[in-house]
């Protein structure tokens, strides 16, 4: 590990050498990396240890090819300024503007001098999202970029789509009320959750065709959420390529050969495009990288098809140097988060970056903090300063780190052994160095901030490419930048080794930013032979503009938004919406004014129930159900519904177990012959009795 680690070091020291065109640096790293020579110089070898990472530290810095900026929505959404840290090595600025979304830049839309800083939008229309890149131009050639994603008044989102929760079989039943939590934690900000628990033993294509099926069946499936250690894909033939000669970290010789496949989660959302697997890297010397033909590791490097989702993963197996188990760390994990989207937990809203490489007009790592974290917490607050010391005590909201790296370590930053220490990281990471990037293997650097009590909650291997984490700013996930980096060519400055299988996000990619305390004290009564429903709650401690209120047929969703503008106060009143159970969920909104403009932010949601409701005008009880078939039974779990509805059009489909006992409603709709897919791949194989209003069926799940 350790031979390694200095082969790693040697090579990144050696391009920054040839980068900077350092003479002192590149006689440090002949004599340093000289083992015979160095075999009779041990005094020597420190000394230059030393002065080699001083002259790495002190290095030019990546922010001189990137611009900090901020956006600032006025008061009446009619216009933006973008405020960015200005540079004296500029001659001059260029703002690019588009609409959210949309592919191309075109043109500048405005041309700044060289001692501006400030840009003012005032052609912004209330509600709308733009992206805005600002180009800086130097002497001797030089360019630099930074990005904010903002709007005034933007609507808040109250349904996030649908989440796919990815289980490993060995951690869902001692995860039980675990999993509980996290589940309705998902619900309560707006998304609608499935799962599909699997095995360690479920290759990558069976869980993808799976994974296909799931949009086939929800189109709206914005998230895929991998919890365990679902199996890894792998991909590449870096070295093997005519064109991609080096692997992402750029080791190609020695011990330290990185040659071959690297893990490649973003194959997982790929719904169109071809994987290949009919190439040998010969050269690899790392089992888990070594490629060979019909071995399940693809060829492809660049992705074949656009990515879908946003994914991340949770893994937290091999990581024997943290003392909790897996399953414990697991749990820890999903209470964290748990904290954090109720605002138990509150990060520190200021960015760190800690640089240990130079940068140069060709590469600069480090502008993956510097081009995101203005519009994340304001250019005021972005610091330089030491990671695992600074975080160790207060856990900021989003941090950057790079240094030459180790599986296990990033130089000038840290091991995975300070983790284990100091257990605090920020709530979001970026991390780069050597070798790492290629998370699947015992005690990675990459995982670990996902082990610690306070703070990680998600990490990034962000350098080659560049990562764009700042629409978290503005109401979007950390699932959206993971699919943004990914599918990035060349829309978004980003460097060398974009739009390539091994960008990946490790940890929830649902969250997002900005969270705040939700209403308390959430309870329902009813009134009028239970055909009105009341509800009432605790304001939220954080304070709030007006309140949503939501209700379902099922605890999981989806919910149908009720008053159709904000509740001022804290009660609320109307009509049984549904015969029968039903489900209600309460959050706060208010205008979130933040670094990248303004927008209708939601809290968290709570939770209430109610039985007994009567309201025939909505739910028929005359429904009368025909014909009732399941196909295919036995099933995995996906299942086609076929009957005909007489005398009506709303019916409700119960899944009860052999004791009875509810474990699935949903309500159908619909007139006549009818066809509807059910989703019961979260219930464990046995058998159930399904019925549908008047009519049942015996249905196996193997």
């Amino acid at each position: 590990m350790l031979i390694n680690a200095l082969d790693g070091l040697r090579e990144d020291a050696n391009n920054i050498a040839n980068a900077t065109n350092s003479p002192l640096l590149s006689f440090i790293i002949f004599v340093l990396f000289n083992r015979h020579l160095m075999k009779h110089t041990t005094k020597l070898g420190l000394t230059l240890f030393c002065v080699l990472f001083s002259l790495l530290a002190f290095a030019q810095g990546s922010d001189k090819y990137s611009v900090t900026a901020e956006a600032i929505a006025n008061g009446d959404a009619t216009a933006i300024t973008l405020n960015f840290i200005p540079a004296s090595n500029a001659t001059g600025y260029e703002i690019f503007r588009k609409d959210l979304g949309t592919a191309a830049w075109g043109s500048a839309y405005a041309t700044l001098g060289a001692n501006d800083s400030t840009f003012i939008d005032r052609a912004i229309e209330k509600g709308k999202m733009y992206d805005y890149q600002i180009k800086k131009t130097g002497a001797a050639g030089l360019v630099g970029y930074g990005y904010v994603t903002a709007g005034a008044q933007v609507d808040a989102v109250h349904d996030r789509g649908v989440v796919l929760l990815v289980i490993d079989s060995a951690l869902a039943e001692g995860l039980n009320e675990s999993l509980g939590m996290m589940r309705m934690d998902l619900v309560a900000d707006g998304n609608q959750v499935v799962e599909y628990v699997v095995s360690q033993k479920t290759d990558h294509i069976t869980i993808k065709s799976k994974i296909d099926d799931y949009k086939k069946l929800y189109p709206n499936l914005n998230h895929v959420y991998i919890l365990g250690h679902v199996a890894v894909p792998y991909s590449g033939i870096y070295c093997e390529d005519t064109y991609w000669v080096v692997p992402p970290d750029g080791h190609k010789e020695g011990s330290g050969n990185h040659c071959g496949a690297w893990a490649a989660d973003a194959y997982y959302g790929v719904l169109s495009g071809s994987w290949s697997d009919i190439y040998a890297v010969t050269s690899g010397v790392r089992p888990h990288t070594k490629n060979e033909p019909n071995d399940g590791k693809f060829d492809q490097i660049i992705l074949p098809g656009k990515v879908e989702y946003g994914i991340g993963r949770v893994d937290l197996s091999r990581m024997p140097k943290f003392s909790k188990s897996e399953l414990e760390l697991t749990k820890q994990y999903i209470t964290k988060n748990h904290n954090y989207r109720y605002a138990i937990s509150s990060p520190v809203q200021k960015a760190l970056i800690d640089e240990n490489f130079g940068a140069n007009a060709n590469e600069q790592f480090g502008a993956s903090g510097y081009r995101s974290f203005g519009a994340m917490v304001g250019i005021e607050n972005v610091n330089k300063n030491d990671y695992m010391s600074t975080l160790k005590d207060e856990q900021y909201i989003v941090a950057y780190g790079t240094g030459p790296g180790s599986y296990t370590s990033a130089g000038g930053i840290g091991t995975t052994d300070n983790f284990v220490t100091n257990q605090g990281a920020a709530y979001f990471n970026m991390l780069f160095g050597s070798f790492f990037g290629n998370w699947d293997i015992s005690n990675n650097f990459l995982r670990a901030p996902l082990a610690v009590e306070n703070g990680g909650l998600t990490n990034a291997w962000a350098g080659r490419p560049n990562w764009h984490f700042y629409p978290m700013a503005f109401n979007q996930t950390a699932g959206y930048c993971a699919k943004l980096t990914q599918n990035n060519k060349t829309e978004y400055n980003a460097g060398f080794f974009t739009n390539q299988i091994h960008v990946a996000l490790m940890g929830d990619p649902t969250l997002r930013m900005h969270m705040y305390a939700p209403p308390t004290n959430f309870k329902v009564t009813t009134s009028d032979a239970n055909q009105t429903v009341n509800l009432s709650w605790t304001a939220s401690a954080d304070g709030a503009d007006g309140y949503y209120v939501y209700y379902s047929k099922d605890s999981l969703g989806p919910y149908t938004k009720w008053n159709p503008d904000p509740i001022s106060g804290t009660t609320y009143s109307n009509d049984a919406p549904h015969q029968g159970t039903v489900y209600f969920m309460v959050r706060g909104v208010r205008l979130e004014e933040t670094k990248s403009g303004s927008f209708y932010n939601l809290s968290q949601g709570r939770f209430t129930q109610t039985d007994n409701l009567i309201n025939t005008s909505v739910d028929p009880i005359l429904t009368k159900v025909d014909d009732l078939g399941v196909f295919p039974n036995p099933t995995s779990g996906l299942i086609t519904l076929r009957y005909t509805a007489d005398k009506g059009d709303e019916v409700t489909v119960s899944v009860l177990d052999l004791k009875g006992q509810e474990v699935h409603n949903r309500l159908l709709s619909g007139f006549g012959a009818q066809t509807h897919t059910l989703d019961l791949t979260r219930l464990s194989p046995g058998l159930y009795l399904i019925k549908a209003n008047n009519a049942t069926q015996r249905l196996v799940l193997k």
